[in-house]
C-alpha cells in the first residue's frame, strides 16, 4: 500500500493533478478488473445472491477509505441514521423522515466543506455522500408507494418499484456501498440493482440464448473518456474559467471574444465531468450492471445506468435537451422522488432541489435560476416559432443549426457561473457579457406570448361548443391560459378568448 501511495504521489507531482483526483481515477480504473471478477468468477449462477452483496460491499467499503479516508464514517453513519428511520417510522411518512434527515446532512456536509476548503473543486466524501442521498430516499419512496399509498394511486413506474418490506441490512448496505457505484455513481434504483445481483436482468430466459457481453460497450465509453482527459490535459491550462471575470482580460478583449471564450472554457471545464461519468457507465457495464434488453436489430443495449450523452449535449438543439442528457441518473432521480410527488410548482421545486443537492455556493443557484429562464424561453420558442421552420427539410436544418448556435451561447453565460462559483465573479462576468442571454430570453418570452396568443385567437375564437365536448374544451382554456392567455364560454357557446 505504502508503494502505491508513492506512486500516486510521483504521478500527481508529474501531471500537476491533485493527489485526491489522482487516487480517484486509480480507484475508478481498479473497478474495471474487478468488474470482471464480479461478472465472470461471481456469477449469479456461481455464487449466492448474498456473496455478491457482501463483496460489492466490501470492495466499496474499500475504496472509499483509500478516497476519503476517515470521512466515510460520515457516509456510514447517514446511511444508519436512514435505515433507522426505514425500519421504524411510519410507512405514510418514512419518505418524508429520510429526504429530510439525507438533505440535512448533505447540507451541512456542503457547509463544511465550503468552510473549510472554499472554492476547490476537490474530490472528497461530499460525491458519494451525494448519491447515498439518491439511494436512501429511492428505498424510502418505494417503501411509502408499496406500503402506505393505494394501487390505483401509483404510476406504472411506482408499482414497478415498490417495496412491501425493510429490507434486510445487508441489502440496504450493498446497495449504498456497492463497489461500481459508490465513486462517481450513476444511480439505479433498488428493485433494478436486486435484479442485477440475483442475475434475473441478464441470465438467458430462453434455451439457446447467449448472455450479453458488455465489453464493446465498455471499450467506447472508455475511449470517449479518455478522449476527453486527453482534450482537458492539452487544453485545460490554456482555458482557465476564471479568466471569464478577470477585470483584465474584460477590459482588453472584445465582446464577441468574450462570448466565444466563455463558450469554449465552459466546455473544457466539463470534459473532467465527461471523463467521470462515461468511466464510472465502464465500470458498471464491465460488472453487469446496465443491461436494457435488445434493440430492434437484436443489439444488447447497455444503457439502463447512464450518467451523459456527450454529443447530444454540446450539440442540443435546446436547454430541454441539454438538460436531458446531462447527469441523467439525478434528473431521473429527481423526477421520481420531487416531480412526481408536489402538487404546485413542480419545476421550481425540482430546481430547489437539485440546487441544494449540489451545494450552497451562490453561482450554483445563479445557474439554475438562468436555465430556468432560457427552459421556459426555449419552450415557448419552440411552440411558437418552430412550427414556421417545419415546412420543408432545408428550413428543418437551419431551425436547428440556429437552435443549436443559440443553446449553445445561453449555456455558455449561464453555465459558467456554476465554475465561478462566487456571486461577484459571477455578477462581473454576466455584466461583461451585457445580460445577453438573460435579455434574449426574456424578450423571447413576451414576444411569444403576444405572437401566440394571436395565432390561437385565430383557431379558437369561434369554435362551437357540442354537449358531448365540454370536458374538451375545460382542457382547451387550461392550455390557453398556460399560454398567458384567458378564455370563457359564452351564451352561444362559443369558445372566446379574453
Amino acid at each position: 500500500m505504502f508503494g502505491i501511495n508513492n506512486f500516486l504521489l510521483e504521478l500527481s507531482r508529474r501531471t500537476k493533478f491533485s493527489i485526491d483526483k489522482i487516487n480517484f481515477v486509480f480507484c475508478m480504473l481498479l473497478c474495471l478488473p474487478l468488474g470482471v471478477l464480479f461478472r465472470i468468477v461471481f456469477h449469479p449462477r456461481r455464487v449466492s445472491a448474498s456473496a455478491r452483496r457482501l463483496l460489492g460491499l466490501v470492495w466499496g467499503l474499500a475504496l472509499s477509505w483509500f478516497c476519503f479516508s476517515w470521512e466515510i464514517l460520515i457516509l456510514i453513519g447517514l446511511s444508519a441514521v436512514c435505515y433507522m428511520f426505514t425500519s421504524f417510522a411510519n410507512p405514510a411518512v418514512v419518505h418524508r423522515f429520510v429526504f429530510i434527515a439525507a438533505m440535512g446532512t448533505l447540507s451541512v456536509a456542503h457547509i463544511y466543506r465550503q468552510a473549510t476548503n472554499y472554492g476547490e473543486h476537490a474530490v472528497d466524501f461530499s460525491g458519494p455522500l451525494m448519491l447515498i442521498v439518491q439511494k436512501v430516499t429511492y428505498i424510502a419512496f418505494n417503501l411509502h408507494d408499496g406500503i402506505a399509498r393505494e394501487e390505483s394511486d401509483l404510476t406504472d413506474e411506482q408499482r414497478k418499484e415498490k417495496l412491501k418490506k425493510v429490507p434486510s441490512l445487508l441489502e440496504y448496505f450493498s446497495y449504498l456501498f456497492h463497489y461500481s457505484t459508490i465513486l462517481a455513481g450513476p444511480v439505479c434504483t433498488f428493485k433494478e440493482f436486486n435484479d442485477f445481483i440475483d442475475g434475473s436482468d441478464i441470465i438467458p430466459k430462453k434455451p439457446g440464448e447467449k448472455e450479453p457481453s458488455p465489453l464493446m460497450d465498455v471499450l467506447k465509453k472508455m475511449l470517449s473518456g479518455f478522449l476527453c482527459v486527453v482534450i482537458l490535459f492539452l487544453t485545460g491550462g490554456h482555458y482557465p474559467i476564471s479568466k471569464n471575470a478577470d477585470p483584465k482580460f474584460i477590459a482588453s478583449e472584445p465582446f464577441y471574444w468574450r462570448v466565444i471564450y466563455g463558450w469554449i472554457s465552459g466546455t473544457v471545464a466539463k470534459l473532467r465531468y465527461y471523463f467521470a461519468f462515461k468511466v464510472a457507465e465502464a465500470v458498471n457495464n464491465m460488472g453487469g450492471l446496465g443491461f436494457n434488453g435488445y434493440d430492434e436489430n437484436g443489439k444488447a443495449k447497455w444503457n439502463r445506468v447512464t450518467n451523459a450523452n456527450i454529443l447530444k449535449i454540446e450539440f442540443a438543439t435546446s436547454m430541454k435537451m441539454m438538460m436531458d442528457n446531462w447527469n441523467i441518473s439525478s434528473a431521473l432521480w429527481l423526477r421520481r422522488t420531487v416531480y412526481e410527488r408536489v402538487t404546485h410548482h413542480r419545476t421550481l421545486a425540482v430546481f430547489i432541489t437539485s440546487s441544494v443537492w449540489h451545494g450552497f455556493y451562490p453561482g450554483y443557484y445563479m445557474m439554475f435560476l438562468t436555465f430556468g429562464l432560457m427552459l421556459e424561453a426555449g419552450r415557448m420558442g419552440r411552440r411558437v416559432i418552430r412550427p414556421y421552420f417545419q415546412k420543408t427539410r432545408a428550413l428543418t436544418i437551419i431551425y436547428d443549426v440556429i437552435t443549436c448556435i443559440a443553446t449553445g451561447l445561453c449555456m455558455a453565460e449561464g453555465g459558467v457561473p456554476f465554475q465561478l462559483l462566487e456571486l461577484r465573479l459571477s455578477i462581473d462576468y454576466w455584466r461583461s457579457l451585457y445580460f445577453y442571454a438573460h435579455i434574449w430570453c426574456l424578450l423571447q418570452i413576451l414576444v411569444c406570448r403576444g405572437v401566440g396568443k394571436r395565432m390561437y385567437t385565430r383557431h379558437v375564437e369561434t369554435r362551437p361548443m357540442r354537449p358531448e365536448s365540454k370536458e374538451e374544451n375545460k382542457n382547451w382554456i387550461y392550455k390557453l391560459e398556460h399560454r398567458g392567455a384567458s378564455a370563457e364560454i359564452n351564451q352561444d357557446k362559443k369558445l372566446k378568448l379574453n
